[in-house]
């Protein structure tokens, strides 16, 4: 049936913690069989003992330094949802093709939150490419932003994480 899956709260944010045993095992057993070649090497030249010495430590040292990793599942608190707009914006912002475009972009693109501090608002979002950035509700550090100053994909992929809805913004 499998091991449960382990969730904290950080921050403001849910997070499920990956199970690192694995990782440590196959460290381990790699370990072990350089500590093995270590030993055989060594009869013959020196250098045997440099791959026994990176055999201990991939047995003893290395696998208590894997620390398991954090998948970010949601929220804390209750929805924002029911505001005419989010962060610092005038809800006229939301209104233009372009922006429309934005938005959508932010609900079918692959995007994803990977952190969130609930203290200063900003969150680590995985963009549709291979690129994080920082993002609030009132700023991101993606190209787009840093050129026109409005609401990117981000932001808006950001708000509706965090209970906004299309009716919030482009209804008022």
């Amino acid at each position: 049936m499998g091991k449960p899956k382990t969730v904290i709260t950080e921050n403001g944010a849910v997070y499920q913690l990956s199970d690192p045993s694995a990782l440590r095992l196959v460290y381990r057993i790699v370990g072990v069989a350089l500590i093995l070649m270590g030993a055989v090497l060594t009869l013959i030249s020196p250098a045997g003992v440099a791959f026994a010495a990176l055999g201990l430590a991939l047995v003893f040292w290395l696998p208590k330094k894997i620390q398991p990793a954090k998948k970010f599942l949601r929220f804390t608190g209750t929805p924002c949802a029911g505001n005419c707009t989010f962060g610092h914006w005038d809800p006229k912002v939301h209104t233009g093709q372009a922006q429309l475009e934005r938005f959508e972009k932010a609900v079918h693109q692959p995007m994803a939150i990977l952190s969130y501090n609930a203290q200063n608002g900003f969150a680590e979002i995985k963009g549709s490419g291979s690129d994080t950035y920082m993002t609030s509700l009132d700023e991101c550090t993606c190209p787009d932003f840093d050129k026109r100053s409005k609401p990117c994909k981000h932001i808006y992929f950001l708000a509706l994480q965090m209970g906004y809805t299309s009716d919030d913004f482009y209804s008022c």
